[in-house]
């Protein structure tokens, strides 16, 4: 890991010392580049704020990447307690977005991930017993509508008659 750091130190000690030498006025000596962005355009094919921008990247992945940054924040479960699928964070989007859900959450009358699931912001899931296939029915049955139990029926029975 420390090599690769001083690689990309050493590539920004270049920058800064072709800056110094002003090498975009005599490089090449027949037609100078004219400006130290054309130069690292031409000579490299990027610009100094796409280099400089990869050399921090190189950098942060060099120490196990960039946790910090938006860019990297953007699943359901993140870093940040205000994000994710936490009740906490459930029960204020509800209020922001959902008040009426929200009162019931508050009154006891139903789940935060219930209230989530009728916000359509969390995916309806529940958990079968897979020892008693009466059971599994009992539970499919309660949790699914007609239109979905029959299109699972349908599913199962294809499979079961493609064996």
């Amino acid at each position: 890991m420390g090599h690769v750091t001083e690689q990309w130190r050493e590539a920004e000690q270049i920058i800064e010392e072709l800056k110094a030498a002003r090498a975009w006025k005599v490089i090449p000596p027949e037609a100078p580049y004219g400006t130290f962005d054309r130069m690292l355009k031409e000579e490299l094919g990027l610009p100094e704020k796409e280099i400089k921008n990869l050399i921090v990247k190189a950098q942060l992945a060099a120490h196990g990447g960039d946790r910090r940054s938006e860019e990297f924040q953007g699943n359901n479960i993140t870093l940040k307690p205000q994000r994710g699928d936490s009740e906490t964070y459930i029960r204020r989007r509800l209020k922001r977005d959902n008040p009426d859900l929200a009162e019931r959450v508050e009154s006891g009358e139903i789940s935060a991930h219930a209230a989530a699931v009728q916000a359509g912001f969390k995916p309806k899931t529940f958990t079968v017993r897979a020892d008693r296939p009466e059971s599994i029915v009992a539970t499919l049955r309660r949790q699914l509508d007609p239109e979905t139990l029959a299109m699972v029926t349908k599913l199962l029975t294809e499979e079961w008659e493609a064996r």
